[in-house]
This record gives structure tokens, sequence and C-alpha cells, in this order.
């Protein structure tokens, strides 16, 4: 099921980008809960994330475990979020 989505996506298909969203946004949904504490973040880095999935979608390699790189991204979204909000803070300190 899942390299049915990957090669869909990897062919631009908007149905194959629905088949990823329905099966995956509530696990990626409920781990930015869970990472950011606060469903408002979670809710913009969920959106980033599916956003970043349009993006790169035709280029995802053919064995790409989709789940993993969807998780993968909504952390990194995380990361750089609470990094910036770290800098700022410190800025705001200095």
């Amino acid at each position: 099921a899942e390299r049915a989505i990957v090669a869909g996506l990897r062919r631009g298909e908007a149905a194959a980008f629905d088949r990823a969203w329905a099966q995956y946004r509530g696990r990626i949904h409920g781990f930015l809960v869970r990472l950011a504490g606060r469903r408002d973040l979670a809710d913009d880095l969920f959106q980033e994330t599916f956003l970043r999935l349009a993006r790169n979608a035709t280029r995802l390699d053919e064995d790409t475990n989709l789940a993993a790189w969807l998780f993968t991204v909504a952390r990194n979204l995380y990361l750089n979020h609470r990094r910036f909000t770290l800098l700022d803070a410190d800025r705001l300190r200095g």
C-alpha cells in the first residue's frame, strides 16, 4: 500500500497525496501534539509537514519509507521551531 502511494506521489497524482493524508494525518498530528505540547503549534507544524510532502512528492525515491519520511520532516520542523524560539529568547535577554 505504501509503495503504491509513493509511486503515485512520484507521478504527481493528487489521489496519492489524498491517500497519504488519510493514512498518516492522525499519527503525524498526534506525534506533533505530544512533541510540541501545544495544539496550535502542532497544527502549524502539521500543515507545513504536508506542504513539504506536496512540494517534494515527485522527488521521493521509489523505495521511500513514507511514514519515516513524514515523521522525520515533522520532527525536524519542531526542532527548528524550538531552536529559533530559543534564539529569539536569548536575543530578548541580551
